[in-house]
């Protein structure tokens, strides 16, 4: 259809009808834009409780690295400490048989006789 050929109030029915079209599809956008700002709002707020869960977590976690960081330094100090003292022990054990090694003959002869007859254990005590 010509618009030429259309009268003037032709015209104005399908100016109207075009502008009622987009004030009709304007009020669509409208709703839809109210409804993802509600939505986006929505969000919003989900991202900040998420924010401030990372946090605490990241708090949590530094936390946890520091503790983890003290219990390795004193289990490093436990293995080394053991390590000491199971040397100290052996060196200790091999002194003491060396010693008892040493007084074992002497101690034997000299405890036998004063003893009566009695045969002497390690520790110095007598058995008939």
């Amino acid at each position: 259809m010509a618009i030429k050929n259309l009268s003037t109030d032709q015209k104005l029915d399908l100016i109207l009808e075009k502008v009622s079209s987009l004030d009709s599809k304007v009020s669509s956008l409208d709703s839809k834009v109210s409804s993802l700002d509600s939505k986006v709002s929505s969000l919003d707020s989900k991202v900040s409780s998420l924010d401030s869960k990372v946090s605490s977590l990241d708090s949590k976690v530094k936390s946890l690295t520091i503790t983890v960081n003290r219990i390795d330094t004193n289990v490093k100090e436990i293995i080394q400490t053991l390590a000491e003292t199971t040397l100290l022990a052996g060196e200790t054990s091999d002194r003491v048989t060396k010693l008892e090694n040493k007084q074992s003959p002497a101690r034997s002869a000299s405890s036998t006789a004063d003893a009566g007859g009695f045969t002497p254990f390690k520790s110095g005590a007598f058995v008939a």
